[in-house]
């Protein structure tokens, strides 16, 4: 029996030996494929992403791209110089002999007023009607001629009452000086506001302005600030005088360079004009501290920086004045809102 149980234990033994080296996996070899791996998924198609989302078109404006559809040069505030519209319909000149023996030019504008803006009447006289015209030097300001009129002038224009809407021809007399060409005819209130102006291209020959020009202008200015004190250290100033030093920046609107000078920039008081005093009028240290003049600006360029002036003080208008070379106003703020004072 025990015989018996020995022989069929090793029986059982053999068999599995048998099964289990019949069931034992081979090493792959390099010839040999390796099964897939399961359980990761495949790498996406990069090909098919776009690695940079689209942008929210619901919200986005693209820029403008189209440069010439835009103006670069703004257009005069007509709230104050279109108040009374001037036509100039014709020009005559003719000469006055003094009595030292020499001749003077006399201008006779052929011209019309009329009231677009107010509501009110205005009043017009000798003093509100100007003409301004570049001199040699400076700007000279000429008011028409009221008492005896040479020939020819019928029909004097001022002094004249405007009603609301309307208009009134008439001519009016300027004696001038000599080599002026062109100047520009203004009509302003006893503050400074100007009420209508007129470019005059060409006086000596009668040429009437040009509609579009005074309807633009080549130079911008801001007013940053202004100050007004006593003195400052280098300076000795008479009693009634004062110190005005405003900062500003002027811009050149035009397609061409723009030469700026002293006397283009200047304060306009009830009583006279004051040209700029920094630059190469005050010591080469201080001059360093101001804009200086001539100041040459390219298309498009803007300079910024303080401009310095010796003004009377107890002046109740004040207002800069930005002109052109033509002796047009191209920018003009009134200073009083702006001073502080120290």
């Amino acid at each position: 029996m025990k015989n018996h149980v020995s022989s069929l234990f090793i029986a059982l033994l053999f068999t599995a030996l048998f099964v289990t080296g019949c069931t034992t996996p081979t090493l792959p070899t390099a010839d040999t494929p390796l099964p897939p791996v399961t359980g990761i998924p495949p790498a996406p198609d990069q090909s098919e992403q776009n690695p940079i989302p689209d942008k929210d078109t619901s919200s986005f404006t693209p820029p403008a791209t189209n440069q010439s559809e835009q103006n670069p040069i703004p257009d005069k505030d007509t709230s104050s110089f279109d108040t009374i519209a001037i036509t100039l319909h014709s020009i005559t000149m003719q000469s006055r002999l003094q009595g030292s023996g020499r001749e003077v030019p006399l201008a006779l504008f052929n011209i019309s007023l009329r009231n677009d803006g107010s509501d009110e009447s205005v009043s017009i006289d000798n003093t509100s009607l100007i003409l301004v015209a570049r001199g040699s030097l400076d700007q000279v300001y000429f008011s028409p001629e009221t008492g005896t009129l040479p020939e020819g002038s019928t029909n004097p224009l001022i002094p004249v009452t405007l009603d609301p809407g309307q208009e009134q021809r008439g001519t009016v007399v300027f004696q001038l000086i000599e080599k002026v060409h062109s100047g520009v005819l203004y009509v302003k209130y006893p503050d400074w506001t100007i009420a209508g102006e007129l470019y005059i291209p060409e006086i000596s020959n009668g040429s009437l302005p040009d509609a579009d020009y005074d309807n633009q202008k080549t130079l911008g200015m801001r007013v940053h600030s202004a100050v007004q004190m006593k003195t400052i250290p280098g300076m000795n100033l008479r009693q009634e005088a004062r110190i005005a030093i405003i900062n500003v920046s002027i811009t050149n609107y035009a397609g061409s360079d723009v030469t700026i000078q002293r006397e283009q920039l200047f304060i306009q008081t009830e009583q006279s004009r004051t040209l700029e005093h920094g630059g190469d009028r005050v010591t080469k240290e201080m001059a360093r501290q101001y804009l200086r003049f001539p100041l040459a600006l390219q298309p498009g360029e803007t300079k910024t920086g303080p401009v310095l002036y010796v003004i009377k003080s107890g002046t109740r208008t004040n207002k800069l004045v930005l002109m052109d070379s033509n002796c047009v106003i191209q920018s003009m703020v009134d200073l009083n809102p702006l001073y502080r004072y120290e």
